[in-house]
């Protein structure tokens, strides 16, 4: 069988990895968005931006999780 992580090791980089993503996509979403409320013009096509905006913060996702695994190495946090 492969190697696990453990569930502390796992937790600790999900979390950094959906940290990582929501930061990118929520400063994504507000520029799309702002524009909205002080009743400026907006583009039609910016609609489609919040198609390709997930596909965007991937390499978010990816700094995320490296950097959840490498705090997951602490002694503190890694599982014995």
């Amino acid at each position: 069988m492969g190697r696990r992580l453990a569930p502390q090791r796992l937790a600790c980089a999900s979390v950094r990895g959906l940290a990582g993503i929501l930061a990118y996509m929520a400063r994504a979403h507000v520029s799309i968005w702002y524009p909205l409320y002080p009743s400026q013009h907006i583009a039609s096509t910016e609609a489609i931006a919040f198609l390709f905006i997930p596909f965007d913060r991937i390499p978010g996702l990816a700094a995320g999780l490296l950097l959840g695994w490498i705090v997951s190495l602490i002694p503190g946090i890694r599982a014995r």
